[in-house]
């Protein structure tokens, strides 16, 4: 789940993440921490750095709540239409990604005269 999460989170976010869980970190450090995990519905007592275990806990729990328990509404909501309209082009995780390239906007895409 850490590993989805590190996809998900900003490179900055995913750096102090990674070095919040080799070292303590510096007090700036700790309040970028900190202002993640209550920017991501954290509310429960902030663990120090210092403690992996406490950390790793937290971490875990922001994650299904970021990656699982948010998405979860709108997933619902467009569940009928994927099922008929993208089934046949989902297969794997690859299959996903690249059908969001392809669906993802690009100025070589955009119909002319819209510039």
């Amino acid at each position: 789940m850490l590993t989805s999460l590190n996809e998900y989170v900003t490179d900055v976010v995913k750096e102090l993440i990674k070095r919040s869980c080799q070292q303590p970190l510096d007090e700036d450090e700790e309040m970028e921490l900190v202002e993640f995990l209550t920017d991501s519905g954290w509310q429960s007592t902030i663990p120090n750095s210092g403690n992996l275990e406490e950390l790793e806990k937290c971490l875990l729990q922001i994650s299904h709540a970021i990656l699982i328990q948010n998405p979860e509404y709108p997933i619902g909501c467009i569940r009928e239409v994927a099922k008929t309209h993208f089934a046949q082009n989902i297969k794997d995780v690859q299959s996903i990604k690249d059908l969001l390239k392809e669906l993802c906007p690009t100025s070589s895409k955009a119909p002319e005269g819209t510039y």
